[in-house]
């Protein structure tokens, strides 16, 4: 939060918009922070069915299950539990205007471990454009990241 003057008469504006890094390290480093304390489970599906799918589909483990149901989900004092996954669920499906690629782009480089070139060859981008699309979505996100 910063405080600034911008009134004739002496009036002081606060901002509560967070502080992005200017560099893509920076804005990896804070991506790092607000997401790397949410587990991401690691064993999806048992191997039988859901009873009652009619398709057929694979039974989620316990932990995969809290993971795509409880993003939403609020502590007694009104924050996110998974702060992270709220901020980017709603990145990707609201606000003015819906960014669910670079809510995608953004959750593939966590996946990654953070190692954006990997994910830039996966998707046949060219380093150059895709550094300059991730340093602007992480710019975007930020704005949107909140844990209430």
């Amino acid at each position: 939060m910063s405080v600034t003057s911008g009134s004739p008469v002496g009036v002081r504006y606060i901002d509560h918009t967070p502080r992005c890094p200017t560099t893509l390290t920076g804005r990896l480093a804070w991506l790092r922070e607000v997401a790397g304390g949410e587990p991401i489970p690691t064993a999806l599906h048992f191997e039988d069915v859901e009873p009652e799918s009619v398709l057929g589909s694979p039974k989620a483990t316990p932990e995969f299950r809290r993971y795509i149901e409880k993003v939403q989900t609020r502590s007694g004092d009104g924050r996110f539990v998974y702060p992270f996954r709220a901020s980017l669920l709603e990145f990707s499906r609201g606000g003015d205007r819906p960014r669910p690629f670079s809510a995608r782009v953004i959750a593939e480089v966590v996946r990654s471990g953070y190692d954006w070139e990997r994910v830039a060859d996966r998707l046949k981008w060219p380093h150059e454009a895709f550094e300059l699309f991730l340093y602007g979505a992480l710019g975007l996100f930020a704005g949107a990241y909140t844990v209430r």
